[in-house]
């Protein structure tokens, strides 16, 4: 191993990756020795900030998929109710 390198940081970086990758948190948790998945989580999922990004993105995309929908019911209702 280079020097400076440790096995814990290679545990780390593992469970960082597996974490980041979505991996089932309770398999993560096993594999670690943690007691809870909220240990595992708070250890290990603050360290990519760049997901945020991901999830205020998907939730932009929801939002304007329910606008949609939603004005898309509204019209259906009044040729609905024009057409009684």
């Amino acid at each position: 191993m280079p020097d400076g390198l440790r096995i814990h940081d290679l545990r780390h970086t593992a469970a960082s990756l597996l974490v980041s990758a979505d991996a089932n948190v309770k398999v993560v948790q096993r594999h670690l020795g943690h007691s809870t998945a909220t240990q595992t989580l708070d250890r290990y999922a603050h360290l990519f900030t760049e997901d945020l990004e991901a999830v205020a993105e998907l939730l932009d995309e929801v939002k304007a998929a329910g606008d949609e929908a939603h004005s898309r019911a509204v019209s259906e209702r009044r040729v609905f109710d024009l057409g009684r």
